[in-house]
């Protein structure tokens, strides 16, 4: 049973200062140097721990990039899409183009820079702690409705997401209108670019109601 009468240790606010050594304690223009670089230092560190740098939420352009980089070890890569097209058949095409009965197969690719509202979708899954570390259903379940959905006050309903899993294949699929989210295709992306953290041996499959 939890107890509630442990006593609350006070977080530590005292700055470390540096100080003279004690011969020197009579000297108004040491003690004066000494006391301006205790200023100044201490000013530093109140500047520093207000950037909140481990808070990529707040970051945007470069800036994001640098806290993804130097604190997460992330680099903002670009999204790729490949699709196959497959043309045959009479009808199907220009004349000419093909020979009949025959079949050609058409590469499409680009390619899509990630905008700082995704870039902190990918690094949220891969860096959020609040599920734990052990992969399970209900684990995938609230990584999936955290990245489509804005989740205000962590308000998750793993209900929103259905998971088949199948000859090591994971179906997963998003129920209830949260389809609908700008995320989606992001997130599809993302699974076939390897961009999140997920287990290698399982394929992932993400489709829509």
């Amino acid at each position: 049973m939890e107890n509630n009468n442990q006593e609350v240790v006070a977080p530590y606010t005292h700055n470390l200062q540096a100080y003279l050594y004690w011969q020197w304690e009579g000297d108004e223009y040491i003690k004066a140097f000494f006391d301006s670089y205790n200023k100044l230092a201490n000013q530093q560190v109140d500047d520093f721990n207000s950037l909140n740098l481990p808070n990529y939420f707040t970051k945007t352009g470069l800036w994001l990039d640098y806290v993804a980089k130097n604190i997460y070890g992330m680099d903002r890569k670009q999204v790729l899409y490949a699709n196959n097209l497959v043309r045959s058949g009479l009808n199907t095409v220009d004349p000419n183009e093909i020979e009949p009965n025959a079949a050609k197969v058409i590469k499409v690719s680009k390619a899509h820079s990630m905008t700082d509202e995704e870039f902190k979708k990918i690094i949220q899954w891969n860096f959020y702690k609040a599920d734990g570390f052990t992969f399970t259903i209900p684990y995938l379940k609230r990584r999936v409705i955290r990245f489509l959905n804005i989740c205000p006050n962590n308000d998750i309903d793993i209900n929103n997401i259905s998971i088949i899993p199948k000859d090591r294949i994971f179906y997963i699929k998003v129920l209830n209108g949260l389809s609908n989210s700008t995320f989606m295709q992001l997130l599809q992306d993302a699974i076939i670019n390897n961009l999140i953290n997920l287990p290698f041996m399982y394929k992932f499959i993400l489709e829509s109601e």
